[in-house]
């Protein structure tokens, strides 16, 4: 997989997840969260319940980001961020 793609199917959705959880832990309604992250209601429904957003960063192979040379500007940030939870 490139590292855009892992980006986009597995880091992101992690970190959505972790907002909407926050978020409704501090009592913001599901309506507000979906604003928030620009995802539908029904996304945060999943990204609270764990049906989305289930990988956890620290599980993705942070070395494949790492290997290709030409990464987008949000691969390169999240490769230092991979390396933090390893």
């Amino acid at each position: 997989m490139l590292p855009c793609e892992t980006t986009v199917k597995a880091i992101v959705p992690s970190i959505k997840s972790n907002i909407a959880k926050n978020l409704k832990a501090s009592g913001e309604k599901q309506k507000e969260i979906a604003k928030v992250l620009g995802v539908t209601e029904a996304a945060v429904s999943m990204y609270i319940s764990g049906r989305r957003g289930a990988v956890k960063a620290n599980r993705i192979d942070a070395t494949e980001l790492v290997r290709h040379k030409e990464v987008c500007k949000v691969c390169r940030t999240m490769q230092g961020f991979c390396k933090g939870v390893q």
